[in-house]
């Protein structure tokens, strides 16, 4: 329906009918005989686009007005697209469309600027998933091509193909269409949230193999989550990224992780980051207890003075280093 008000609004400024000829929007410049003529041929425009000078004389039977049509195609906007894909997740995609333009930009017929409505559809046409207004100007019809970078949505069954088109929010009939096939499209794994909790027997403090560490702990077995983690933290060095409730166990966890580093890297340093004052005090008077006073190690604290602004409210950072 968008298109279709779109379509008469164009007819109404262009003081022409929609099923008329295209090249009607140049009548002042083109006889009404070359346009009527060209109209009792139903030749469109990619039709012509293809024939020579003397071909489309000869289909107007009037010799002259064939380099005449050829000429003021060219001046007829024309863009080109293409497009590629890239799977973000498995209803997500981005689209890198490049834009270009095929006409003879002519300020008497285009002006400043060309606006351009930019829209992905469905295969049936049903939801528009992209929207946006893109203004051509005649500095960007030279150089490279225009690219705009957006993402649309992806739904499950998939489609067999999105169509772009682009159409010209003042010339009737420019239209450009760019179909995009998921036929070969691979999406990402599904995968759920979160990390399914095993239902694993606790492990022993002992499994640390230290006597000094295990007496950092006044218990006897960690706990589910800290024992479905244990073996990455304290036996590998491979990145984890930890969000569990308040409770569950997440600090005593980093620290498998800095008694990981203690036993493969004693020379190299922790760090500790928190968002207020207080949680650097609490874990730094509980760490000088245990970790400076049973292990030997070394501390210090720092504060950084950097000012973020966040929601209209002013955060300060605060750092904390810990030295090994």
């Amino acid at each position: 329906m968008s298109l279709f008000m779109l379509e008469y609004c164009k007819a109404v400024d262009r003081q022409i009918w929609p099923h008329q000829h295209p090249l009607r929007q140049f009548d002042k410049d083109l006889s009404s005989e070359i346009l009527r003529k060209l109209e009792e041929q139903a030749s469109d425009l990619d039709h012509l686009q293809e024939m020579e000078e003397k071909d489309i004389g000869t289909l107007i039977r009037y010799a002259p007005g064939g380099r005449l049509v050829k000429q003021y195609l060219k001046y007829f906007p024309r863009i080109q697209l293409s497009a590629t894909v890239s799977p973000i997740t498995r209803t997500v995609l981005k689209l890198d469309l490049l834009i270009i333009p095929e006409f003879i930009w002519k300020d008497r017929f285009h002006g400043t600027a060309q606006r351009w409505w930019i829209l992905v559809e469905d295969s049936e046409n049903d939801h528009i998933y992209h929207s946006e207004l893109l203004t051509l100007t005649k500095r960007m019809m030279r150089g490279d091509p225009h690219k705009l970078s957006f993402t649309v949505p992806i739904f499950e069954p998939h489609p067999p193909q999105y169509y772009i088109r682009a159409v010209s929010d003042s010339w009737l009939h420019a239209e450009s269409f760019y179909t995009i096939s998921f036929h070969n499209l691979t999406l990402p794994e599904a995968r759920t949230s979160h990390t399914e909790l095993l239902d694993l027997k606790p492990l022993p403090v002992s499994s640390l193999g230290n006597n000094k560490y295990e007496a950092l702990y006044n218990f006897s077995h960690f706990n589910p989550i800290q024992t479905q983690i244990f073996h990455i933290l304290y036996h590998t060095d491979n990145n984890v990224l930890l969000g569990a409730p308040t409770g569950s166990g997440k600090t005593i966890s980093a620290e498998l992780a800095m008694l990981r580093l203690f036993n493969s890297q004693p020379d190299m340093k922790v760090i500790y980051i928190a968002p207020m004052k207080a949680i650097v005090r609490e874990r730094m008077n509980d760490w000088r207890k245990h970790l400076v006073a049973q292990l030997g190690k070394k501390m210090r604290i720092q504060i950084v003075c950097t000012k973020f602004l966040f929601k209209g409210e002013w955060k300060s950072g605060v750092l904390i280093r810990s030295d090994t």
